[in-house]
């Protein structure tokens, strides 16, 4: 059973998703220290994602909410 506190990469991700689209910031966001620094302070066994893999689940998500 999954504890209600685990955070997953996919939600990393995804929450990285809706705050980049959210607050219409550049994909380079994704690149900024201070922004993988957060990131790591919030959520140390995760990653960032890139801003090639960033692009590709915002148009993924474009994608999906259009059909």
């Amino acid at each position: 059973m999954r504890s209600a506190n685990t955070v997953t990469q996919d939600h990393v991700n995804k929450a990285i998703v809706n705050f980049v689209i959210g607050a219409l910031l550049p994909l380079g966001v994704v690149e900024v220290q201070e922004f993988k620094d957060l990131i790591a302070t919030l959520q140390p066994h995760r990653r960032v994602i890139t801003r090639n893999t960033l692009r590709g689940l915002i148009v993924d998500k474009a994608s999906y909410d259009e059909g």
